[in-house]
């Protein structure tokens, strides 16, 4: 992991330009900035969204998962909860479940996907 330099990812495995360059199955890790509350949300929101986007124009899909991670600091007897965002690149013709019923649902319906 390496220090980022955008102003929504603490650190990273690989910057997000560089991991849609990868084949299928590669993946990245993220850690949010925090905000002075100490909320990540509004990172998640937008590192997902920066994923999506890399993702499109790389003519690729990827499936984000926020996963729980636990520091454990030196002089602190409980262990720190943070977030980390995991970010796997997919084929194009590779859907999700939720991606195939959508789509299965707007066949039947006539609606274009």
């Amino acid at each position: 992991m390496r220090r980022s330099n955008s102003e929504y990812i603490a650190w990273e495995s690989l910057p997000l330009k560089e991991l849609f360059k990868q084949a299928p199955g590669s993946l990245g890790l993220y850690i949010p900035v925090v905000d002075s509350d100490g909320n990540a949300q509004a990172s998640i929101i937008r590192i997902s969204s920066s994923a999506k986007s890399a993702a499109t124009r790389h003519g690729k899909r990827c499936e984000i998962s926020t996963l729980l991670v636990l520091k454990n600091e030196q002089g602190l007897e409980l262990p720190t909860p943070s977030k980390m965002l995991q970010i796997i690149v997919k084929s194009a013709e590779d859907l999700s479940p939720q991606g195939r019923r959508y789509t299965e649902a707007n066949r039947k319906t006539g609606t274009p996907a």
